[in-house]
């Protein structure tokens, strides 16, 4: 779980957004839902089967695309 919030973090900051599927390791998860609303980061959900969606979800504040 480090590593993975560690390269998160060196990548986003307070007000930037994340696209990840939902399909996640439990750790990743809580780590999306309890603690990077603590640093205003926030994460949205594109379906695995719908990726053509990405283009939908993505602002200027989207800075990382997230899978497992």
């Amino acid at each position: 779980m480090a590593a993975i919030s560690t390269a998160i973090l060196s990548i986003v900051k307070a007000g930037d957004e994340i696209i990840s599927t939902p399909a996640l390791y439990g750790g990743t998860y809580r780590f999306f839902r309890d603690i990077l609303p603590l640093y205003n980061i926030s994460v949205k959900y594109v379906d695995a089967n719908a990726l053509s969606d990405i283009a939908k979800l993505a602002t200027q504040n989207t800075k990382l695309f997230y899978c497992e």
